[in-house]
C-alpha cells in the first residue's frame, strides 16, 4: 500500500489535528473501498497497511517546515521523559480516544 499513499492529497500539516484528521480519512476510504469490493474488513489491519505506508513518506513533504523539529531537538526531548506512574493510564485514554 506504500505505493498508493495519496501524498498528492496531503496537505503539509501545521497542526497534530490536522495530521490526525487526514489519517482518520485515509481509513475510512481505505474501509469504504473493501466495503464496495464486498472484501472483509478488519480495522486494525487497515489501519497497520496506512500506518506504514503513512511512514514511508518523508517528513518535509507532509509536515509544514515550520513545524519540523530538528532531530538533535527531538532526541532532546525524548531524553527528558522519564516513565511516570500514571503512564499505563495514559496508554488506555489513547486507545479509547482512538477508536
Amino acid at each position: 500500500m506504500a505505493e498508493n499513499f495519496p501524498i498528492q492529497q496531503a496537505p503539509q500539516f501545521k497542526t497534530p489535528e490536522e495530521e490526525m484528521s487526514f489519517l482518520r480519512g485515509q481509513l475510512l476510504k481505505r474501509e469504504e473501498e473493501l466495503k464496495a469490493k464486498s472484501m472483509e474488513i478488519k480495522k486494525e489491519e487497515i489501519a497497520r497497511e496506512t500506518i506504514e505506508a503513512y511512514k514511508a513518506v518523508p517528513t518535509e513533504k507532509i509536515i509544514h517546515p515550520e513545524k519540523i523539529i530538528a532531530p538533535i531537538e527531538a532526541k532532546k526531548i525524548v531524553l527528558r521523559l522519564e516513565p511516570e506512574a500514571h503512564d499505563k493510564k495514559m496508554e488506555e485514554l489513547l486507545s479509547i480516544m482512538l477508536q
